[in-house]
């Protein structure tokens, strides 16, 4: 069974873990020096759950803030297990829920993917993200509310 659940101090070492067993191509993007990482995403995130699977911590699942886009101030980002892919359908369906209260609270969201990561950016669709742009290795999703 699959749970999000907003992240709390409590769970910091959950997601330790998850960055300890991130998928190779998160740990490529946030490098080998997983505590930086960690911290980076606790202290930047305006948003941040803990995805679980029969109470085993498998992502994170967030908003930063801290790299703006143009009028797309808010960043989506998932950093994964392997294992988040065995419950797919059920993340994506929760994690459209979560999405669309993002997008009520803060009406612009977007995702920066690498063209080399195919789950990023098979994932970032299944959310409903629209590709927007290309910026040489990267491409930049958007979804604005309706």
């Amino acid at each position: 069974m699959i749970k999000i659940e907003p992240y709390s101090e409590d769970m910091y070492e959950d997601v330790v873990r998850i960055f300890a067993k991130a998928r190779v191509n998160d740990r490529l993007i946030f490098g080998k020096d997983t505590e930086a990482a960690v911290q980076l995403h606790i202290e930047k995130s305006c948003e941040m759950n803990v995805v679980y699977i029969d109470k085993e911590p498998v992502a994170i699942f967030g908003l930063t803030d801290r790299l703006p886009m143009g009028a797309y101030r808010y960043q989506a980002y998932i950093v994964g297990t392997d294992k988040l892919f065995e419950c797919k359908k059920s993340f994506v369906s929760i994690g459209r829920e979560r999405i669309k209260g993002w997008l009520e609270k803060y009406c612009r969201l977007y995702i920066m993917t690498w063209h080399f990561y195919e789950q990023s950016f098979t994932m970032t669709k299944a959310f409903g993200f629209k590709l927007k742009m290309n910026l040489g290795d990267f491409d930049i999703y958007v979804k604005e509310s309706v």
